[in-house]
């Protein structure tokens, strides 16, 4: 039986995260980014939508990624990584 894991992860440093987000892609996990854009518009998702479908993803200044899968390849991705269970 497979077990799962999610992870929320924050850092300071945008472009760890967008690694993460390309590497991600690369494997069997879902990944979901966190963005300051986002934050500005949280209670307006059209607007969101919108706005958030002009930029390219590093544009959107990426603040968090929550990472979903198989336990072992979300372990061997975020090693380094601070997280919020």
């Amino acid at each position: 039986m497979l077990e799962y894991r999610s992870m929320l992860l924050y850092l300071m440093e945008g472009g760890q995260l967008f690694t993460l987000m390309e590497q991600t892609r690369k494997s069997k996990v879902t990944c979901v980014v966190f963005s300051a854009t986002g934050q500005l518009l949280n209670n307006s998702y059209l607007k969101y939508n919108k706005k958030i479908s002009m930029f390219d993803t590093e544009s959107t200044e990426i603040i968090g990624i929550g990472v979903c899968g198989e336990d072992e390849v979300v372990k061997l991705l975020t090693p380094k990584f601070s997280l919020t269970k």
